[in-house]
């Protein structure tokens, strides 16, 4: 009876033994590439943070909803096991790995201006999985945003040329061209029968004249 007892004990240590080297092996590398992918929550692309401080919030695994132990003890050990190490980089300087687990990190005493920030994941073997690249702009005040925007340059717009004047074509006087078939003859200024009216009075004025002497 002993023996068939035996027999089950170490079939059963055997298949234990077999399951828990699967999920080693599972897990010996885990997150991989398909498993995680990696989302930062803040700070956004592109985003004008006030202050010096700049918050690095990223994404861990999702955890299945709704199911019950030991199911959900299993889908917290595997979602631990799925969790990337983080390594952040602010302007280059190394900022090293976030401990196990820690998905926040606050980049303190920045200075104003632009900013980038690199944050990789990492698994158990060291193998990056994802990698991201964002950059930030910190302000020392709110209305410092707003006048970075109204100082924006508005955009050159070309005045319209004006529209010419229009010409006025200015004819020159009508010349009249007489010649010796014109049925008519120019005017001048001498008028013939005043010039003869003239001449007469003169001669009455000659012949008084030599009377009365």
């Amino acid at each position: 009876m002993k023996r068939p007892i035996l027999l089950s004990a170490l079939l059963a240590l055997g298949l234990a033994t077999l399951a828990s080297g699967q999920n080693i092996g599972k897990y010996s590398n885990a997150p991989t590439d398909a498993d995680y992918r990696m989302i930062v929550v803040e700070p956004k692309e592109g985003a004008t943070l006030v202050g010096r401080d700049v918050n690095i919030v990223l994404t861990l695994p999702a955890l299945p909803q709704g199911n019950r132990a030991p199911q959900a003890n299993q889908d917290v050990k595997q979602r631990e096991m799925n969790t990337p190490t983080f390594q952040i980089w602010v302007d280059g300087k190394d900022f090293g790995n976030l401990p196990i687990g820690q998905n926040v990190f606050v980049a303190r005493d920045l200075s104003y201006g632009p900013h980038k920030v690199v944050v990789m994941a990492k698994n158990i073997s060291g193998q990056v999985v994802d990698r991201k690249e964002i950059s930030v702009t910190t302000v020392e005040t709110a209305s410092s945003v707003a006048v970075t925007q109204s100082a924006a340059p508005a955009p050159y717009v070309a005045e319209p040329a004006p529209a010419p004047a229009p010409r006025i074509a200015i004819e020159p006087p009508a010349t009249t061209h007489y010649t010796s078939e014109s049925p008519t003859l120019p005017k001048t200024a001498t008028s013939y029968p005043l010039a003869a009216a003239s001449g007469l009075l003169l001669l009455g004025a000659g012949a008084l004249l030599r009377r009365k002497s």
